[in-house]
């Protein structure tokens, strides 16, 4: 399960989407708002989640969008072990470039700048927009720069 703001700002009300694997398998999620129930949401996409896949996802503000929108991400690891990424766009679930040489079950983390009740707004530049997943027993760092993969190369472990 990822979680992925789905505004920019945190006033009321602040929206985020639960981004999960559904039992059939397909990607799915649900939008939750704060002090509301859930919403359904439904993705127009037919994208497989293989069982135990890690997942992560992160947001950048839109720019230019007076309702505070995001460009929301999903990464996930397929079952040739790549690690495969979601941009949703137009209403819709897009798949891209796949990240090659991540280990067999491994974790995925990525970042989102924060948001914070009214007074800390989400920035539309790329720069903190980065993921991280063990590749040869190494964690691997890459930066999405808004058009594609930058490896920034792999963090020590000791």
């Amino acid at each position: 399960m990822a979680i992925v703001p789905w505004t920019s700002t945190c006033s009321y009300p602040c929206t985020a989407g639960f981004v999960y694997r559904a039992e059939d398998g397909h990607l799915a999620g649900y939008f939750v708002q704060q002090e509301s129930p859930g919403l359904d949401w439904t993705f127009n996409t037919d994208v497989t989640i293989p069982e135990k896949s890690a997942m992560a996802g992160f947001a950048v503000a839109k720019l230019d969008d007076t309702n505070n929108g995001t460009n929301a991400y999903v990464l996930f690891q397929n079952e040739d072990d790549d690690v495969e990424f979601l941009a949703y766009s137009d209403n819709t679930w897009k798949s891209s470039k796949t990240l090659k040489g991540a280990d067999a079950g491994t974790d995925i983390a990525c970042v989102t700048e924060s948001i914070w009740n009214g007074t800390i707004t989400m920035s539309s530049d790329y720069d903190m927009s980065r993921c991280y997943f063990l590749s040869g027993g190494q964690v691997r760092e890459v930066l999405y720069d808004g058009t594609g993969w930058k490896e920034l190369g792999n963090i020590p472990l000791s």
